[in-house]
């Protein structure tokens, strides 16, 4: 997958000679570590792809899924890891998945709620993380409940100002276990989509993408990424073609 200088790939991934990365450091499954030395499987892909193209990495940490998308809609980065939702399309090409992660509930305890569904009606309030691709979705999808958008919906359910807390589930479950008192909802209620987003208009690179991502999950790149980061349990490669 050798790349020309001049191609058009290098100058949509990487217009100032180096590739920047936006980096959402509030979801573990994607980096993890102190700012200055990330870890974690968007790492790995972007150090992959950086060889590959010849060009430095930059990371450009944030610390919501929301402050990522804004980065990449200003043009501060120049690729991001990203959930892809719909609400997002209009502005940005997705690659294909590379992995699939999901979103579950936690209530309290004493809790009569069993599954998602049971969640969705009047009286209850979901606190979820504002700007992240679930919430999204459970924008769209809730019916009869209210979603309380917040900074930090975890705080906001243990201060009793929610009945249950949207979010990643490796992250509710260490939630979970970190508190007496709470419980997770077994049942997903979104299984999310991993990949790597680019600004529309830069159809080249978006295909060298998808090229790219079809080599690393053929090679298993992926499934040996989430391993090596303690996440096989927590995440589901995905089969590109």
């Amino acid at each position: 997958m050798a790349v020309d200088r001049h191609s058009d790939v290098l100058k949509q991934i990487a217009p100032e000679g180096r590739m920047r990365v936006g980096l959402n450091f509030a979801n573990p499954m994607l980096a993890h570590g102190p700012a200055d030395a990330p870890g974690g499987i968007a790492v790995d892909l972007s150090r992959e792809l950086g060889g590959r193209l010849g060009v430095p990495v930059v990371f450009c940490p944030f610390d919501a899924a929301g402050k990522v998308v804004d980065a990449l809609k200003s043009g501060a980065c120049d690729i991001a890891y990203m959930a892809v939702d719909p609400g997002r399309t209009s502005d940005f090409l997705f690659s294909p998945a590379y992995m699939w992660i999901e979103a579950v509930f936690a209530v309290r305890a004493e809790s009569p709620f069993r599954s998602p569904a049971e969640l969705d009606c009047e009286g209850v309030r979901i606190a979820s993380a504002d700007g992240a691709a679930y919430t999204q979705h459970l924008a769209r999808e809730l019916k009869r409940a209210e979603l309380v958008l917040s900074k930090d919906p975890v705080e906001d359910f243990l201060a009793g100002k929610a009945d249950a807390v949207a979010g990643i589930r490796r992250a509710i479950a260490k939630m979970s276990g970190s508190n007496g008192g709470v419980r997770v909802v077994p049942e997903a209620f979104m299984k999310i989509p991993q990949a790597i987003a680019i600004a529309r208009g830069r159809d080249e690179a978006a295909d060298y993408l998808g090229s790219f991502l079809t080599d690393l999950a053929a090679s298993g790149f992926v499934k040996d990424s989430l391993a090596r980061h303690g996440l096989a349990d927590a995440a589901v490669p995905a089969q590109t073609s």
